[in-house]
């Protein structure tokens, strides 16, 4: 699979691209919302794997699909931003949530380094960590 962000290859299977950290694009299902409709609201994202081992997102879930992914899921509160929105409040969500994820695995987190990376980066190292975060939590909670 191509990444219509910056068309580098993909295996088949992981939902962000290698390169870049966008998002890789399935089908979308008759439910899917556009991006928007969702741009500049806070959402709630409930992430989860399917039966293919597959990791799913869905945004501002209802009670009932909580609750049936309520083993399998992990949800996170997130502000969606355009593309290129070079954001104080989307780095400062990033360095957050990668802070804390680093404390979670017991690495070092330092400040100064990680607060002269560009947004690109950061949310490649973001998503690298929620990829971690969800594969401990998939085996801790088995």
């Amino acid at each position: 699979m191509r990444c219509a962000k910056c068309n580098s290859f993909n295996e088949d299977g992981p939902k962000f691209c290698h390169n870049c950290g966008a998002g890789l694009l399935g089908k979308e299902t008759k439910d899917s919302v556009s991006k928007a409709e969702l741009l500049g609201k806070s959402v709630r994202l409930l992430f989860f794997q399917d039966d293919n081992k597959q990791i799913n997102v869905i945004a501002n879930p209802d009670k009932k699909i909580e609750d049936k992914h309520d083993k399998d899921g992990v949800i996170q509160m997130v502000k969606i931003v355009g593309e290129g929105a070079a954001n104080d409040q989307v780095k400062k969500s990033y360095l957050n949530f990668i802070k804390q994820m680093k404390s979670m695995f017991g690495e070092p987190y330092y400040d100064d380094q990680l607060a002269k990376l560009d947004e690109a980066t950061l949310k490649k190292e973001y998503l690298r960590l929620l990829e971690r975060m969800w594969e401990r939590w998939r085996i801790i909670k088995k």
